[in-house]
């Protein structure tokens, strides 16, 4: 209503000034049609709580809606910021608004009548992290909890947050840097330890490490200090090893290796080239770690054993079988009559020869020694000559055959060079 009385009276001076002048007045009828369209208007003020920012107010025709456009976010200062999070209309229950970090939020406000809208805002500080000296991948790793409100860095006052980073950031599949520290602001390091539940392949059941919650109350910079590790692998085609896994960059890894145990199939050690390897239980060395590495621990297969044993089985089968012949052939007894010539008068004109095995030739012995009691019985002492003879027999034999049996394998190549001279040994200890 002033401002109306205030413009009435500045066109009632202009009117006065222009008649006293002689000039024609302009059509009263025209400035009392503006005075009438000046009072249909509403006033539409916008105010902010706690007076984040500063307050205006429009004029807007009554039959009209004005939109009120406000951004999310505005500076506070050098390190901080507000940021929109409600309004209401005429002293109303606050409206939430979408949290947002930039863009700008609209409200429509319908003006048949003076209104009044007020903003709210909270501050807010961002929180920056970085891993070592590198800044360009870090957002992309360090994980807030709970996230920011607005989606990127920056949080409400008086709210708590931790920071989540993997314990291990892989470079590639046999070089990582693994979590050591980390600090607030850069001041005062921590360690960080690794879980007590951590598995062979070095890495932990539980894989990201979690600051402790803090309060925000100002900007803070979260620092994570790393240290390079890479990844020794370790195979073994007739062994088993341990060692392999990430070692930190510049320590040593102790290596042990041992081959399968078989009881026909022995396994002979080839130290790797450049390596040096201590035997004891098993074969022991120590690596380097300045870089990623790969050692392959060769244990060459010696089949002589099971050599042995498969010629000691075929020739064992020969003999009985040749032995089982044999007996048989002694038990038949062929009874022929050869007229021998007469080289004396006391020797009869016809004798029979007849083939005996030897056993029938030890009971009919020792028939003839019970007849005699003068007579000695000798028989189980010539049985016993006669067995081990036989016996020496067989296994010339046996021998004989596994040394053939040794040189086709030889030849063929399954029995190497370096191999052949004790194969041969252990044959002619277990057949001579």
């Amino acid at each position: 209503m002033l401002y109306s009385l205030l413009r009435y009276a500045s066109l009632v001076s202009i009117l006065i000034v222009l008649t006293v002048a002689g000039l024609e007045p302009p059509n009263l009828h025209s400035a009392e049609a503006a005075q009438a369209a000046n009072q249909d208007q509403n006033r539409l003020d916008v105010k902010y709580a706690n007076n984040v920012a500063e307050s205006y107010f429009v004029l807007v025709n009554s039959n009209e809606k004005y939109t009120v456009s406000q951004t999310y976010s505005w500076v506070r200062d050098d390190s901080s910021r507000y940021n929109l999070v409600s309004y209401s209309i005429d002293n109303g229950n606050p409206m939430e608004i979408p949290r947002n970090a930039r863009g700008t939020f609209s409200l429509d406000v319908p003006m048949d009548s003076g209104h009044t809208v007020i903003f709210f805002a909270i501050i807010q500080y961002p929180i920056s992290t970085r891993i070592d000296t590198d800044t360009s991948a870090t957002n992309n790793i360090a994980q807030f909890n709970p996230p920011s409100p607005t989606g990127d860095n920056w949080f409400d006052t008086n709210t708590s947050i931790a920071v989540r980073v993997p314990y291990h950031l892989d470079q590639d599949q046999q070089s990582r840097r693994q979590l050591v520290a980390w600090a607030i602001d850069t001041s005062n390091p921590k360690e960080i330890l690794l879980s007590n539940s951590e598995n062979q392949m070095g890495q932990a059941q539980n894989e990201e490490f979690s600051t402790p919650s803090i309060i925000i109350a100002s900007k803070h910079n979260f620092v994570f200090y790393t240290m390079d590790q890479y990844y020794l692998q370790v195979i073994s085609e007739h062994g088993t090893v341990i060692g392999g896994g990430w070692y930190d960059s510049g320590s040593e890894a102790t290596i042990l290796a041992k081959p399968v145990t078989n009881l026909l199939v022995n396994y002979i050690f080839e130290e790797p080239e450049g390596t040096h390897w201590t035997e004891g239980n098993g074969y022991s060395t120590k690596v380097l770690m300045d870089s990623p590495k790969t050692l392959v621990v060769k244990f060459n297969p010696d089949y002589s054993q099971l050599i042995i044993v498969l010629i000691a089985g075929a020739v064992i089968a020969i003999v009985a079988a040749a032995v089982t012949i044999k007996r048989k052939g002694m038990n038949k007894v062929s009874v022929r009559e050869t007229p021998l010539p007469i080289l004396d008068a006391s020797i009869p004109t016809r004798a029979i020869t007849t083939t005996r095995s030897s056993a029938a030739l030890l009971q009919e012995q020792h028939e003839g020694q019970s007849s005699n009691p003068d007579v000695k019985d000798d028989s189980n002492s010539n049985q016993k000559i006669i067995g081990d003879e036989y016996a020496r027999d067989i296994m010339h034999f046996a021998l004989i055959k596994s040394l053939e049996s040794l040189e086709s394998l030889h030849a063929s190549g399954l029995v190497p060079n370096s191999r052949i001279a004790g194969t041969r040994q252990k044959l002619e200890q277990s057949f001579g």
